[in-house]
């Protein structure tokens, strides 16, 4: 799940970047690339926050799977709480940077 959904943020990064090349090429306007770059800040913090709450959990399983660790208590801590901060954080933080770039 987190590699799909990185690999689709990263995807929207590149198409846009190629984009705003075009444009900022065709017209010489530096502010659509300027936000560009803010776009793909926004992108690389919500994919960081995605890696810190899956990457632990998916760890843990692995280790599991492969009977290296008995993880049967960290399933309950992750599934109630490391992963339901992650789908809490993300709407917040969509909104705080949205915020953050708005005019003023």
């Amino acid at each position: 799940c987190f590699v799909f959904i990185s690999i689709s943020y990263i995807t929207i990064s590149i198409f846009s970047e190629e984009s705003s090349r075009r444009v900022s090429n065709n017209r010489g306007n530096d502010l659509i690339r300027k936000r560009n770059r803010k776009m793909n800040q926004k992108i690389a913090i919500i994919i960081g926050t995605d890696f810190m709450c899956w990457v632990p959990f998916i760890t843990i399983c692995s280790l599991h799977s492969l009977q290296v660790i008995d993880a049967t208590p960290w399933y309950s801590l992750f599934s109630m709480v490391i992963l339901p901060i992650n789908s809490v954080i993300k709407p917040i933080l969509v909104r705080q940077l949205h915020l953050r770039d708005a005019p003023k």
